[in-house]
């Protein structure tokens, strides 16, 4: 037997899969995250959900999925190559290389003008324009009809728009199918993540004005006089939009800002955009 081959046991494998990013624990054991996840699923051993490690990044605390008892036809164990940290470390810059020399980065920039839009960049165009789109407590524009989740003030919908109509077209033509979905959804190998654009909205402390204090006031009057109305619709906050625009895909976030600036997006999505 060589001696880096192991068996690797159920419980370890779980405890490595939480600890660590699936493909950091695939390197370590000669094998691709997609491979160590079919190894996960002939052990039943449950895996972080989409997001997990950005959450975790960002300082949240998550819960694991608890490890199920061992049951009758899934495997305790498997025999894996393990990897010394140097040959780790090469092997990691061997693929970074490789991604970069298949994915040359190109920037991308969205037009002043929106003119011949994506299919799905005109269906929002469309629906961000009816009657039926409202304004969320935020001032973000929504759309009724299920379209890419874009949440901006009105004033920034034509600019979100044309990011999203270079980053949909540039996307496509690296392979990337694109569906809207209630979340924007992207397909990227067969795997469904999301894709959404954000305005940056702050908020301050709602001060009472003298129509707040006129509606409360009927509304006293109007329960005296066994009348019913609905209690007044007053916001704890007033929030201001920024015209700082984020776009989120899948664990990825990019800021952007109102003024131009360029942003770097690594393999699967090989871009820089401005705007």
């Amino acid at each position: 037997m060589a001696p880096n081959r192991i068996e690797l046991k159920r419980e370890t494998l779980y405890e490595e899969i939480w600890a660590e990013p699936m493909t950091v624990v695939a390197l370590r054991y000669n094998m691709s995250d997609v491979g160590l996840g079919k190894n996960c699923k002939k052990m039943n051993i449950p895996k972080p959900g989409l997001g997990y490690w950005a959450k975790i990044q960002a300082g949240r605390k998550l819960p694991r999925i608890p490890l199920p008892p061992l049951s009758r036809g899934i495997q305790e164990s498997i025999w894996v190559i393990r990897l010394n940290a140097e040959e780790q470390e090469r092997r990691q810059s061997l693929n970074k290389d490789s991604a970069l020399e298949k994915y040359p980065v190109e920037k991308i920039e969205p037009e002043s003008v929106l003119t011949d839009p994506h299919s799905l960049i005109k269906d929002a165009s469309e629906a961000f324009s009816k009657k039926s789109a409202k304004l969320d407590e935020r001032g973000a524009i929504v759309a009724a009809k299920k379209v890419l989740a874009i949440a901006v003030s009105p004033t920034c919908i034509e600019r979100a728009l044309l990011i999203m109509d270079v980053l949909v077209k540039a996307m496509i033509n690296y392979g990337i199918s694109i569906e809207a979905g209630d979340s924007g959804n992207v397909t990227v190998d067969g795997e469904k993540i999301d894709l959404t654009l954000n305005e940056r909205f702050t908020h301050t402390e709602h001060i009472e004005t003298a129509e707040d204090i006129a509606a409360k006031a009927r509304y006293s009057k109007a329960s005296g006089h066994g009348r019913y109305i609905p209690y007044p619709n007053i916001p704890r906050y007033d929030y201001q939009p920024t015209g700082v625009l984020t776009i989120k895909l899948g664990n990825c976030v990019f800021h952007g800002h109102s003024a131009t600036q360029s942003t770097h997006i690594r393999p699967p999505i090989p871009l820089a955009f401005g705007h």
